[in-house]
This record gives C-alpha cells, sequence and structure tokens, in this order.
C-alpha cells in the first residue's frame, strides 16, 4: 500500500476483539479436553462431559461468528481479514472469505463438526462414553491447531510502513484469489465441509463401538449418518466440479487433482461402508471391517488435509494452501497417528476378543450356490475400496517426490483414466444387476429373467443417443481412428467410450425400473434407487461430455476474427476500462451454423504479490444449449510476436506475411555520450506489398540505454541490441493489436450431470430420512 493514502485508525475495540476471538478458541479447547479427561476417568458422571463437550462447541460457534462479523465490517487491523477480503467484495464474497483462507477452514471444519456432534450425541445411546472421548479428542486438536493457525492475530505492517502506521489500520485489504471469486465459493466449501464434519460422527460411532463390544447395535445408529455423509461429500464433489467446470477453463468437471482425490477417498470409503452394513445386518459378517470402513472415511481426509495444508504439493494443485504453522502442523500429524493407531489397536483387540467368544449362529451364510446379493455387495466393496487405495497413492506422488527432494509433480489425468476401469466396469456393472439380486443364491436363468428388460432398454437406449450425436452438426467428437490407452493396451477411443456409457445406461435404466417397482408400495424406500440412478446419470454426464468432447485452438485480435467449429469468432473489444479492471470481459461475437450468439468470457489482470509480471485470470464464458454446451476459453493476451532476432546489414527476414530488411545503423551523437541515440533502419513490406520504413531506435541516458518502440501496422518494432563493430542490430516484434489465444469446446449432454447431481441428492436425504425414522421408530419400542 502506498504511503500518501488515508490510513485510519485503530478502532478503541481491537483489543477486546482480538482477546475475545482466541479466548474462544481457547475456551472450546479446554472444554474439550476437559471432557474427555472426565470421560476417561469419571464415566459416571455423563451429564459433566456432555456439558463440557456442548460447551466447547458453542465456543467454536461464537468464534465463528465473530469471525464473521470482523470480515464482514471489514476489520483490516487483522491480518486474516486484511489477506482474504477488500472493500470491492461484494457481500456474497465478502462472506465466503470467512472461510476463503487456511485459518478460516479450519474454523469451518471445526464448526462442521461440532454441529453434526451436537445433533448425534443423543443418539450415542451405550456408546456415550467412548463416542464423546474420540469427537472431543478430534474437536480440542481442531481448536488446539485454531490456536496456532489463529484468524484472530492482528496485522503487522511492514517495516518500511510501521512509522506512518502506528496505531492505524490499512484501508483496504489484499483481496480473495480471483478465482475464489465466485458463486461457488459461497456454497461449495459450506456442503463438502458438512460432509467432513459428519465423518466425524461415524468416526467416533465406529471405534466407540470397537471399544465397547457391541458391534451390532451401533449399525442401526451410524446408518442414517453414513448415508447423509455420503450424501453431502458426493454433492459437494459435484459442486466442486461445477465450480471447475465455470471458472477454470479447460472444458471439464474433474481433473483427478491431489485435492480432489482427497475429498472423493472419503466418499468411496463411506459408500463401501454403507453397503458393508447391509452385509451384516443380513449375513452378520464384516463385523470389525465394517467398524474399520467407517473410521478410515475421515482417517483418510486427516490425511487429504496434511497433504493440502502441509506444503509438500507446492504449486501441483489449483486447491493447495500456504504451509501451515508449524505447531500446528505437528498437532495435525499427531491427530492423524493417533487416530489411526488407537481405531488399529482397537480393531486388533476387538478381533482377538471375538476369536475366543464367538458364536458360528451369528454369521448366516447362503444355502446353495449361484448369484446372491450378498456376494454382489461384497465385491463391490472391495472394487471401490481398492478405487480409494489407487487414487491415495496417486495423490501421494507429489508428497513421495517432496520427501526424495524432486521437485513435486502431480500423476497426469490419463494414468488415472488406464488405472481407474479396472474398477470402475466393475462397480458400474454391479449397479445395474444388484438391486435385482436376492438375499438367496439365484441361478443364471433367473438373473437373466428379472435383467433382461433393463439390459434390452440400455442397448436401444445406446443406439438413440448414438443416432443423436452422428445427427447433430458436431458429429461423435473423436474421429475413428482414434485410439485411447485403455488397461489392456491401445483401444479405439470410440467403442471405448460408447461401452462405458453402456454401463451407466444399464445402471440407471435398471435402477429407475427398479425405483418404479418400489414407489407403488413403499414410497420411502426409494432413495437408495433414487441415489443409484443420480450417482450414474451423473458418471454417464461426465463420461460422455469428455469422452465425445471437440476442441478447437485458435487466435483472435480486433477485428481479425479466428476460425473454430463452424464458427466465425470475432474479438469486438472489452467491457471494463481495461484489463486491469476486475470486471473486465471480453466482447466476442460467433457467427455460424445459422445463428449468432454473443459470449463474454473473463479476462483481467490483477498486481501479483510474488511477480513484478501482473497475475491474468480467465474464466469461460458456457452457451447453454439442452443437448451440448459451447464453451468459450479466452487466455492471457499475447503482445510478444517474436524472439529477438539478430540481422546483419542488408539481411531479410519473413514473419506472417510481413518482408522485414535491416538497411543500416544510424547514430545521432558522439558515440558513448549521454543522450547519443542509434536507429536501426528497416525496410517493412506488407502482404499487400506496401513498403516503410521502420525506425526502431535505443537511446543512452544516464549510463543506461533507453529503448524507443517504432509501430507500424500490426507490429512494434524494437532495437534490444546493436553492435558498433560490425552493425548487426537485434530486433524484436510485438503485436499492436494483442492475440488472444482461445479454445472453443463442444461438450455433448453435460446437463446429466446437473441432473445427477440433483437426483442423488434427493435420494440420498430421502433414504437418511427413512432410516432415522427407523431408528426411532424402534428405539420408541426397544428393539434398538
Amino acid at each position: 500500500m502506498h504511503p500518501d493514502i488515508q490510513w485510519p485508525p485503530i478502532p478503541a475495540n481491537t483489543a477486546l476483539l482480538e482477546q475475545s476471538g482466541r479466548g474462544l478458541v481457547i475456551l472450546a479447547l479446554a472444554c474439550f479436553w476437559a471432557s474427555v479427561i472426565c470421560a476417561l476417568f469419571k464415566p459416571d458422571r455423563p451429564g459433566f462431559f456432555k456439558r463440557s463437550f456442548v460447551g466447547g462447541c458453542f465456543a467454536l460457534f461464537f468464534a465463528f461468528g465473530l469471525q464473521g462479523y470482523l470480515v464482514m465490517n471489514r476489520q483490516y487491523q487483522f491480518q486474516y481479514v486484511f489477506s482474504h477480503s477488500d472493500n470491492w467484495l461484494s457481500i456474497g464474497s465478502r462472506f465466503a472469505a470467512i472461510w476463503g483462507g487456511q485459518e478460516g477452514s479450519f474454523l469451518l471444519w471445526a464448526v462442521m463438526s461440532g454441529l453434526f456432534g451436537l445433533l448425534s450425541i443423543r443418539s450415542a445411546g451405550p456408546y456415550l462414553r467412548w463416542f464423546l472421548v474420540l469427537y472431543s479428542g478430534f474437536l480440542g486438536s481442531l481448536a488446539a491447531i485454531l490456536a496456532y493457525e489463529s484468524p484472530f492475530k492482528l496485522w503487522i505492517a511492514p517495516k518500511e510502513l510501521a512509522e506512518i502506521t502506528a496505531g492505524k489500520m490499512p484501508p483496504d485489504g489484499a483481496g480473495l484469489n480471483p478465482s475464489l471469486i465466485n458463486y461457488w465459493m459461497q456454497i461449495h466449501p459450506p456442503t463438502i465441509f458438512s460432509g467432513f464434519g459428519s465423518l466425524t460422527v461415524v468416526f467416533a460411532l465406529a471405534v466407540a463401538a470397537l471399544i465397547h463390544g457391541d458391534l451390532k447395535s451401533w449399525l442401526r445408529i451410524v446408518r442414517p449418518w453414513a448415508i447423509l455423509s455420503a450424501t453431502l461429500l458426493g454433492v459437494g464433489l459435484c459442486m466442486g466440479g461445477f465450480w471447475a467446470y465455470e471458472t477454470l477453463g479447460w472444458g471439464g468437471f474433474w481433473m483427478w487433482d491431489p485435492v480432489e482425490n482427497a475429498a472423493l477417498i472419503p466418499w468411496l470409503i463411506m459408500v463401501a461402508f454403507i453397503h458393508g452394513i447391509f452385509i451384516q445386518i443380513a449375513r452378520g459378517t464384516w463385523r470389525i471391517a465394517n467398524a474399520v470402513l467407517g473410521a478410515m472415511g475421515l482417517l483418510s481426509f486427516i490425511y487429504g488435509t496434511f497433504l493440502t495444508r502441509s506444503g509438500f504439493l507446492g504449486d501441483t494443485s489449483v486447491h493447495s494452501f500456504a504451509s501451515m504453522d508449524r505447531g500446528a502442523l505437528y498437532v495435525l500429524i499427531g491427530l492423524g497417528l493417533v487416530s489411526f493407531a488407537v481405531t488399529i489397536v482397537a480393531a486388533v483387540r476387538r478381533g482377538l476378543l471375538d476369536r475366543r467368544h464367538s458364536d458360528p449362529k451369528d454369521q448366516r451364510t447362503p444355502d446353495g450356490t449361484g448369484f446372491d446379493r450378498g456376494s454382489a455387495y461384497s465385491t463391490g466393496i472391495v472394487l471401490l475400496t481398492m478405487l480409494a487405495i489407487a487414487s491415495g497413492i496417486g495423490m501421494s506422488v507429489p508428497l513421495i517426490m517432496s520427501l526424495r527432494g524432486q521437485k513435486p509433480s502431480v500423476v497426469e489425468e490419463r494414468l488415472y483414466n488406464q488405472v481407474s476401469p479396472w474398477f470402475f466396469v466393475g462397480i458400474a456393472f454391479l449397479m445395474g444387476i444388484t438391486p435385482y439380486l436376492a438375499w438367496r443364491p439365484m441361478t443364471l436363468k433367473q438373473v437373466w429373467n428379472r435383467v433382461s428388460t433393463p439390459l434390452a432398454l440400455s442397448f436401444g437406449f445406446l443406439g438413440i443417443g448414438m443416432f443423436v450425436l452422428r445427427s447433430v452438426p458436431f458429429g461423435m467428437g473423436p474421429e475413428m481412428s482414434q485410439t485411447i490407452k485403455a488397461p489392456w493396451g491401445l483401444i479405439p477411443t470410440i467403442p471405448w467410450i460408447l461401452f462405458l456409457a453402456w454401463l451407466c445406461l444399464f445402471g440407471a435404466l435398471a435402477n429407475l425400473v427398479r425405483l418404479v417397482e418400489v414407489l407403488r408400495r413403499a414410497p420411502m424406500q426409494a432413495g437408495a434407487f433414487l441415489s443409484h440412478l443420480g450417482v450414474v446419470l451423473t458418471l454417464l454426464g461426465l463420461i460422455v461430455s469428455r469422452g465425445f468432447e471437440k476442441k478447437v485452438e485458435f487466435t483472435a485480435q480486433l477485428n481479425h476474427p479466428g476460425q473454430a467449429l463452424g464458427y466465425t469468432v470475432d474479438v469486438k473489444g472489452i467491457t471494463g476500462k481495461n484489463y486491469m479492471d476486475r470486471e473486465n470481459r471480453l466482447r466476442v461475437s460467433l457467427q455460424g451454423r445459422g445463428e449468432t450468439l454473443q459470449g463474454e468470457p473473463t479476462l483481467f489482470y490483477t498486481e501479483s504479490s510474488s511477480s513484478e509480471e501482473p497475475s491474468p485470470t480467465v474464466r469461460p464464458f458456457i452457451f447453454h444449449r439442452p443437448l451440448h454446451d459451447l464453451y468459450l476459453t479466452a487466455y492471457p493476451l499475447v503482445l510478444d510476436a517474436t524472439e529477438p532476432t539478430t540481422f546483419k546489414v542488408g539481411q531479410r527476414s519473413r514473419f506472417e506475411g510481413h518482408e522485414i530488411q535491416y538497411l543500416k545503423m544510424e547514430r545521432e551523437g558522439e558515440a558513448g555520450m549521454a543522450g547519443t541515440r542509434f536507429v536501426a533502419l528497416l525496410e517493412v513490406t506488407d502482404p499487400n506489398g506496401h513498403k516503410a520504413q521502420v525506425r526502431p531506435s535505443m537511446r543512452l541516458e544516464d549510463g543506461r540505454p533507453r529503448f524507443e518502440v517504432a509501430e507500424q501496422g500490426e507490429f512494434a518494432y524494437e532495437l534490444t541490441r546493436i553492435d558498433a563493430a560490425d552493425h548487426s542490430a537485434t530486433i524484436k516484434l510485438y503485436y499492436t493489436n494483442p492475440v488472444v489465444p482461445m479454445e472453443l469446446f463442444y461438450k455433448p449432454l453435460p446437463s446429466l450431470v446437473w441432473w445427477g447431481t440433483g437426483i442423488m441428492l434427493v435420494g440420498g436425504f430421502l433414504s437418511a430420512w427413512y432410516r432415522r425414522r427407523n431408528y426411532s421408530d424402534a428405539v420408541r419400542k426397544g428393539n434398538a
């Protein structure tokens, strides 16, 4: 900030606000650990450790409220508010700044975890003691992290401004990262962190059940929470995909980014765990495995958080935060290691005890051989878990490289796409066939009779889809000769994408048929089929929109349009005052295919704290259609037309239809004297044959060269070096009219991703509510 601007005085209540914020975090820390100690050593006083837990949660809520007050009221004397907000932000974006930085996101995680803790404490039943030991220990650790990574630290002026800013506060803040100024920033983090917060309920119940010993009763308690957690995580993941699609400009929803994987893995584990519950209830098996699966959801996210916040990712992820405070990082590592150790020790202990007292009657195996739902669930759980492990290995590559002293880099998308089909194909097929399997073994003929209808429908709809895609002007995307690297080698792209699309169609239609059957007799049980339908529709949208997309890279200039996908793309100008205007958009016209479209992709620059060059921000403009999107992205301006090129006297060169000849060097003034000017005399012939002389020059002032650019037509000419011995000149060309690199995508059926997400959300909530009601009814009847 400039020292001459008006610096307002620091408000008189600043010290009180700082002490209140820090005090609330310390109070939460004390309450949670008091709850742990009391539950461990005074188990006969549940009222005290419950009240202590509740007090800690409300201390976090009040700290979050205070943080919101500071951000919304522009209290820039606090470092967090200064770093993540400014006067330019809208009310919505300013509110989102509460969790826009590292400290705020930890506070959001703690608040969501505390909220779910309060909601679930009444249903903990006989597991309450160990549930609160684990839950309070977790929240106490987050409070300890917040004590180090405090959002209530005061702003400290740079040394050069220390004198003039004494007793004063900044009049404005540094602002949010431009990529975060989006309405999804206001929706996505609270949703996904609700999912992360709900993982704590499942973790605490799972490990409490292992310690307590009753691995049966806890299933009815945990099932609605697990379904809710999977729903929130799944919807949060999709919201992140929508955000990426609308903001990052690379044309897709999912890129296997390490931080995307850090959220995907807990979702995969929760989905596996939910189906493991069904097996245990029906068969009495998977007792300890289910408890471990339930705990692993949170443990995997703690690891993902460490990966994101430790700094090991470097700049390999668009999501990575700055490195954590060393003390906070140690607390996070300790939390992960202790939680993992407690889970494993409790599982091993329970396994040894169960082996001594196990009753074979508790496990019910199906009679006969054939295909049954339990075996299908078991196979699906294994595949989901293996996919989670493979994703975890992939996202850990930057960490492994950093530990080996190498520059971290991410695993490329194509490698994930080679590995994931090993698991995806089986999972997608099981999603279609399992709803038709009974718990008793079925013959192949019986299975065929039940699935033949959705199977036939899936081939029919695939044929209709192929006809539609072939009929639209853009075609099916990849050329027939194009190949893709599948797990077993190179295969033609179109048949492979069609096969994956058919799997999703089969899963969608199979669950739709079962949904119609269930709605007739038990509407409240439709949640599971709705959830499956939503998931496979989302996957179908991802596969088709990515697999059959068409993309053209091109350039355009003002009054010099480009060509892409049958459209003439013309840049008409900008909407802002200049390219440093954060509201700036390019005004672009697309003409062709019998229509004229007007779009405004975002392109502006902001000052960078890490570089002298301004930092560009780009966002696409999307033309939505019922069956496809046209997706237009403008990239940072290109001003450099050529690299510096050295010319001998008389030498010629051609560039974009222009012929450039260096005629001679001219000198104005005495050599070595201030003000002496060296001129490179050029003759430029444009594509129409018109000739003009151009005189870029270099003047000596205060012992330093000053370069004077000469403009002629489409280019500006700069003399960057001249050799007095042989009179050679080094010339660099710039565009007088900046070139805008662009990409235009044709994306078929991305609307399926939106529809699938909505259906998944409704199905998940309906299923969770139904299971909650079942548990409540069982409690009232004394059967829980």
